[in-house]
């Protein structure tokens, strides 16, 4: 299983989690629509939901991993951030986004 396979069960476990991941989902959405990379023709709108949607769960989650365990000097918590922070960056942020865009669609079909 990967990093990015195990916070999408994690966060669909989580009633509220999800309906924040689904949020969050929508209005990348929205503003993937109008976005100035589509508008230049940069991206199309598909890509700039993704690509939006990954950036925002990606700061989100990084907000919620500096609350609970906030860089400090201390040796064991320094160890169980580094390794939190390592199982971040395997993440695959643009296949969480499809997968939450997925969703979206889904429950508005």
């Amino acid at each position: 299983m990967t990093a990015t396979e195990l916070l999408m069960i994690v966060v669909d476990s989580d009633r509220v989690a999800h309906e924040q991941f689904l949020d969050m989902a929508l209005a990348e959405m929205h503003r993937g629509e109008r976005c100035d990379q589509v508008r230049s023709g940069t991206w199309t709108v598909e890509q700039a939901q993704r690509f939006l949607l990954a950036e925002a769960m990606k700061d989100h989650v990084e907000l919620l991993i500096d609350d609970v365990w906030p860089d400090c000097a201390d040796p064991q918590r320094a160890i169980v951030t580094t390794l939190v922070r390592v199982g971040f960056e395997e993440l695959d942020w643009h296949e969480a986004a499809d997968h939450y865009i997925a969703k979206v669609h889904e429950l508005s079909a």
